[in-house]
């Protein structure tokens, strides 16, 4: 009667339960990057990248915690303590354009956030606006991961816009020295904020890696 789990014995028995998936699932992620190791076609720099991606994907249970119905409640009333005390409704990482911010509250945190739209309209810009103002605006790291541009062309899509200046016409610009200027001034003070830029991180694993 021991063995069997009760009120007593029943978070010791989650953790051993816990335990064991856990462990089946670093087993599945050793086995599949066995198979890989013995594909000859597959080049040993990709048999570790999804080496990395598969095990970084394996859950880390310590420190993973349900809230109880009370500390729910709790978290709940702080959100709204919040927006009391700044007397705005937004409790998310702000965007830094007033009426799309009280439209969506903010971007929340632990929550995912996508951006849709057609070609050309300006999510790009919209996602760099929110990375500015989260990292010099509030001190934050925030880490971009980019599958299609590459890394120079989205910062100096990001100077360009701190500068106020449309880079690919530039060149055209008949206040040109002006406008150099401008960009260099506002690429000195981008530098200095807390932003990662990662184009090589094309799956969640290397995401969580680039994180760490």
């Amino acid at each position: 009667m021991d063995e069997v789990a009760g009120p007593s014995n029943a978070v010791s028995y989650a953790r051993i339960v816990a335990d064991k998936w856990q462990r089946r699932r670093a087993r599945e992620a050793a086995e599949e990057t066995l198979k890989t190791l013995e594909a000859p076609e597959i080049g040993t720099d990709l048999v570790v990248q999804q080496a990395i991606a598969r095990f970084t994907l394996v859950p880390d249970i310590e420190g993973v915690k349900a809230l109880t119905l009370s500390e729910a409640v709790d978290a709940a009333i702080g959100d709204v303590d919040r927006m009391h005390a700044h007397g705005s409704p937004i409790t998310g990482y702000e965007f830094g354009i007033p009426a799309l911010d009280h439209m969506t509250f903010g971007v929340k945190h632990r929550e995912l956030s996508v951006i849709c739209a057609r070609p050309s309209i300006g999510k790009t810009a919209l996602a760099l606006q929110l990375a500015r103002w989260t990292a010099a605006d509030r001190g934050e790291l925030v880490l971009i991961v980019s599958l299609e541009m590459a890394q120079q062309t989205l910062l100096t899509r990001m100077i360009g816009s701190e500068a106020g200046i449309n880079v690919p016409s530039l060149g055209h610009d008949v206040n040109y020295d002006l406008a150099y200027g401008d960009f260099h001034r506002a690429a000195m003070l981008v530098k200095q904020w807390p932003i990662m830029v990662d184009e090589n991180a094309y799956t969640v694993g290397r995401i969580a890696v680039a994180v760490e």
